[in-house]
């Protein structure tokens, strides 16, 4: 069914994005329903194993998740029953979340988990996403894959709101300067922001069938 494979192959786009912005995924409902679409979408193309990996990927993130019995029908809400009961047998680990700077706060799978530094026991394996969050700071986070009877440590790096729009600026302008033999203000800026003693600058662009890369490195006074 050529609708149904555009539909996994959208969902799963979807949920590689979010895999990639831990940070800011939220209270997690839109992935929960991002997993169980794709479990249900690999169900209708007969790839029951598949339906029920995503269905417990749902679980693992929020344990209390329900499929919508209006949208899905009866026999996929029996697989989402049998994933449930797996999740629930599920063997668990820790994760320990420190940060720099300390006191921020931790959401674990979108759900307030404490002030770091902490750790928290008790979670299933599978994959979990952790944000970090302090007022006046950008939020940082990831995807981590809790295993059985062992800690996974995470240490987020909180940079300074400010900061981090100086950063952006001179970092988008820098590629302007690695022409110049001696370091430009947008790259002098940058390594003040860093504290660097050096500088690499480098930048990859197509020409044609050619790609063509320049780097320049420059050492700071």
């Amino acid at each position: 069914n050529l609708e149904m494979d555009e539909a996994v192959k959208n969902l799963s786009r979807a949920l590689g994005n979010y895999w990639k912005c831990a940070a800011y995924i939220g209270d997690g409902r839109q992935y929960v329903e991002t997993l169980q679409f794709l479990g249900g979408s690999y169900i209708v193309k007969d790839e029951k194993s598949l339906g029920l990996e995503m269905f417990k990927k749902s679980g693992v993130f929020n344990p209390r998740a329900e499929l919508n019995p209006s949208t899905f029908p009866t026999e996929m809400s029996e697989v989402y029953k049998q994933a449930r009961e797996d999740v629930a047998n599920l063997p668990v680990g820790s994760i320990n979340v420190t940060s720099i700077p300390v006191g921020a706060e931790i959401y674990i799978d979108g759900a307030f988990s404490g002030i770091s530094p902490r750790t928290k026991e008790r979670i299933p394996v599978g994959n979990h996403f952790i944000s970090v969050r302090r007022y006046g700071y950008v939020s940082d986070g990831a995807r981590v894959d809790v295993v059985p009877a062992d800690e996974v440590a995470y240490q987020a790096q909180l940079m300074p709101a400010k900061k981090f729009q100086e950063y952006n600026q001179f970092e988008t302008n820098a590629d302007l300067e690695t022409p110049q033999e001696t370091m430009g203000p947008m790259i002098g800026g940058l390594a003040r922001l860093m504290t660097a003693q050096q500088v690499i600058i480098s930048s990859v662009k197509r020409d044609g069938a050619d790609l063509l890369m320049k780097s320049s490195m420059f050492d700071v006074g």
